[in-house]
């Protein structure tokens, strides 16, 4: 079973993360369950979504989570403070350095890009946001019209229902087409 956690924060887009979360919890193949998905906060204290729902974090920066993939939504949080927190900068490059998979989310790969994760690398992110992107990361390739870029260890999806094909396509890559339709019927959503 492979360990899923997914990055919330005040201001996170709802569907950034609820999307990926309802994939990755509902991923199963044969009656085996393939994934451990929960979020990670920076504590565990109530953090409000931008359409105002109220969330506790499973789990917090402190503790040792072992990850193999770390989803980054996005979310108006993301200009309004994340990218100007240090201690959330510093978490997410500490976790890129021994997570085998980093995914974003919409505005997510802002926070990518600020770090270094996309230098030299083909990336998306949400249409209105692709030059704020190239602004913090000149050096990445910006993809448009793509609902996600896979780059080895690091994927960018460009929207809020992308994160949804993002982690469909991530069931794929670890466990193969089978799991990934299987997961997609499950949730009634359309997979090609």
């Amino acid at each position: 079973m492979k360990k899923v956690g997914i990055y919330v924060f005040d201001g996170v887009e709802l569907l950034d993360f609820a999307g990926p979360f309802e994939v990755f919890s509902r991923a199963n193949f044969n009656g085996e369950k393939l994934f451990n998905a929960f979020t990670i906060g920076k504590t565990s204290e109530v953090i409000t979504t931008y359409n105002n729902l109220k969330l506790i974090p499973e789990k917090s920066f402190s503790d040792s989570l072992n990850l193999d993939v770390l989803i980054i939504p996005g979310g108006n949080g993301i200009q309004d403070h994340e990218l100007q927190n240090s201690n959330t900068l510093e978490w997410i490059k500490a976790q890129s350095k021994q997570v085998p998979i980093v995914a974003s989310v919409c505005t997510g790969a802002l926070l990518l890009g600020a770090i270094g994760i996309l230098d030299n690398k083909k990336a998306t992110t949400h249409h209105e946001h692709l030059e704020e992107l190239k602004s913090l990361c000149p050096s990445v390739e910006l993809v448009e019209n793509a609902p996600f870029v896979d780059q080895g260890n690091v994927l960018t999806s460009a929207g809020i229902v992308t994160g949804i094909d993002l982690s469909l396509y991530l069931v794929n890559r670890l466990f193969g087409e089978a799991a990934a339709k299987q997961t997609a019927k499950t949730i009634a959503f359309k997979y090609s």
